[in-house]
């Protein structure tokens, strides 16, 4: 036989060593994918953001009012249809679409402020909003 011995206690510790990343490995993999059950009560949290949605945006004459209501929502539905991607483009898609969306309110209270209907404070988030949805597309380029 060979000159290779180990006794029990070394061949427990690396059992228990590989049981201990093995079982962190299944676990971190299964936090990033949800169930189906997850998956389908997200789906229909989606749908009733967009319901919410166009209801705000009928009823509130958008943009006309500042739309901070339909604002929150949108966003809101967008972060929604963010957590249901499976693919690299379609987390772009949804990334591109929230960027668009805070442009269009950035923009909104830009006019207002101009106007004088508009607050600066407002006009500030706005922007901050806008550059976080810049961040999180430039974070998505960078693989993070």
């Amino acid at each position: 036989m060979s000159g290779l011995r180990f006794s029990i206690r070394e061949i427990l510790l690396v059992t228990l060593v590989v049981a201990l990343l093995l079982g962190w490995g299944a676990q971190t993999y299964l936090r990033t994918w949800p169930t189906a059950r997850e998956r389908a009560l997200m789906q229909e949290r989606l749908e009733a953001l967009k319901e919410v949605t166009k209801a705000l945006k009928n009823s509130h004459g958008f943009p006309g009012d500042g739309g901070k209501a339909v604002r929150d929502a949108e966003c809101e539905a967008l972060a929604a249809e963010l957590e249901l991607c499976t693919s690299r483009s379609q987390r772009f898609a949804v990334l591109e679409r929230i960027l668009e969306t805070q442009r269009l309110y950035e923009r909104n209270s830009i006019y207002r402020f101009d106007k004088g209907s508009g607050s600066w404070d407002e006009l500030l988030r706005a922007k901050a909003d806008r550059m976080k949805a810049e961040i999180a597309i430039e974070r998505a380029k960078a693989g993070r």
